[in-house]
């Protein structure tokens, strides 16, 4: 579990990756180097990789769409290889309740999400699918980005 001083430092990481380390200790009264040792300690367990959210529509990808799949147990392996990799697959999970996977994919139209989709049923013998279309981020990736929530991990 982590102290209040180290919930600050994910909370300033949440809301801006690109914080400079001396606004973030000027922002939560912790020492540069503490917070520069912290971040690194971070990197080789909490923090998974830094990176940025992107309007997808705005480079030409204006479909998007989370998809539920339960495919053929003889094909779970090997479907779960193809999405991993597959190009318009943003986001996949393994989940439950009478399906397999979850993803997130995105498409530059209803043509290339129609091609993948049925590529996809044939190849890996989809049994069932649930298709929605995203329409807008109402919230993302912000949990553990307000410095309440630091009060609510460290009690």
């Amino acid at each position: 579990m982590l102290n209040q001083k180290e919930m600050m430092i994910i909370s300033n990481l949440r809301k801006d990756a690109r914080m400079s380390l001396t606004s973030m200790s000027r922002s939560t009264h912790i020492p540069v180097s503490t917070i520069y040792e912290n971040m690194k300690h971070f990197e080789d367990d909490v923090i998974k990789r830094y990176t940025c959210l992107v309007d997808f529509s705005k480079l030409g990808y204006s479909v998007r769409v989370n998809v539920m799949l339960r495919v053929d147990r003889q094909c779970r392996d090997a479907a779960a290889e193809y999405l991993a990799k597959a190009a318009c697959v943003n986001s996949l999970y393994k989940i439950n309740s009478g399906f397999d996977f979850m993803l997130e994919a995105v498409f530059r139209d209803m043509r290339e999400l129609d091609d993948f989709i049925e590529l996809v049923e044939e190849r890996f013998r989809v049994k069932s699918k649930e298709v929605h279309f995203v329409i807008d981020d109402l919230k993302k990736e912000e949990f553990g980005a307000e410095p309440d929530l630091v009060r609510l991990f460290c009690g």
